[in-house]
């Protein structure tokens, strides 16, 4: 089921991800990225989630993507994120995050996905 009409439009959406390039509402990223209602970030460290702080207020669930395959984060980063940006992360594949982040932007959740390449 195609959920993209139901997103406003100048959101963004992510629309592929393959060989290494995600695609996000038509701007192609080679890189790890941080994708939000209205912003796209680079992720050069994704051991740090400092990116995230001054959007704390702006999202509830972090997606964290991690890559081809689920690799679960510890509890430590899950609370650590939890603590001090107030953000409830949940891990999955990028193909999963991706499918979920645009799910839950059709329903106006304040969700970001946090995709990583590897």
């Amino acid at each position: 089921m195609d959920v993209t009409p139901l997103i406003r439009r100048d959101a963004k959406i992510i629309q592929s991800y393959r060989g290494g390039v995600f695609k996000v509402s038509g701007e192609a990223f080679t890189t790890s990225i941080i994708v939000m209602a209205e912003h796209v970030l680079e992720w050069p460290d994704q051991s740090n989630f400092e990116i995230l702080r001054p959007f704390s207020g702006e999202v509830d669930v972090l997606l964290l993507g991690t890559g081809e395959k689920l690799v679960m984060p510890s509890p430590a980063v899950k609370r650590q994120v939890k603590d001090e940006f107030g953000i409830i992360l949940e891990a999955m594949d990028n193909g999963a995050a991706s499918r979920t982040y645009n799910v839950l932007l059709a329903e106006g959740r304040k969700v970001a996905a946090a995709l990583t390449l590897t």
